[in-house]
């Protein structure tokens, strides 16, 4: 089974918010983590998503491909898109669902918060750090010391509304602090 959550605390203490959100997952589950910003684009995005645990069950930490985001190795052909329409997004999505299900390719370079998958039994070992804005590359960081696998499912794309509008968009972060 696979338990999903938008964590979101109010104080921005995102890694208490995981945390407390873990903690209540049973020891045999995975743990899907996902802002309240993406949307998923293919019909069978749950099933999908469980084949990727079922395929790669030696993954400690799985991302997925996405259209914003300031991390290019999970951007769809390495590039930030500007472009709103969720249609021209779910012909991409379409097209990776076929050709790479659920394929998943190794990274050292960690994975962004926004969509985080990985079994109860890694957070049992590596836990989210409270107070800080990057618990994501914390939690990265902290699960490669233990010699944990990272990947990023090459058959799952994400739309990111990611500061969508806002000026800057690859560099602003005041959402993170305000």
């Amino acid at each position: 089974m696979i338990w999903y959550s938008n964590p979101y605390s109010r104080q921005k203490n995102f890694g208490r918010a995981l945390n407390e959100f873990c903690d209540r997952v049973p020891n045999d589950a995975w743990i899907c983590i996902q802002d309240g910003d993406i949307m998923y684009l293919t019909d069978y995005w749950g099933s999908q998503i469980e084949d990727i645990t079922l395929n790669n069950p030696e993954y400690s930490l799985i991302g997925c491909l996405t259209n914003r985001l300031r991390s290019p190795h999970q951007l769809y052909k390495g590039e930030f898109c500007d472009k709103d329409s969720v249609f021209y997004h779910q012909v991409i999505a379409e097209r990776l669902y076929q050709d790479h299900y659920s394929q998943v390719q190794p990274t050292e370079k960690g994975i962004a918060g926004m969509f985080m998958l990985f079994p109860k039994k890694v957070w049992n070992r590596v836990q989210f750090r409270e107070q800080s804005a990057a618990f994501d590359t914390f939690f990265c960081r902290d699960l490669a010391k233990i010699g944990g696998k990272i990947g990023i499912a090459q058959g799952l794309y994400v739309f990111h509304r990611y500061r969508l509008g806002k000026e800057n968009p690859k560099t602003n972060n005041k959402h993170l602090y305000i």
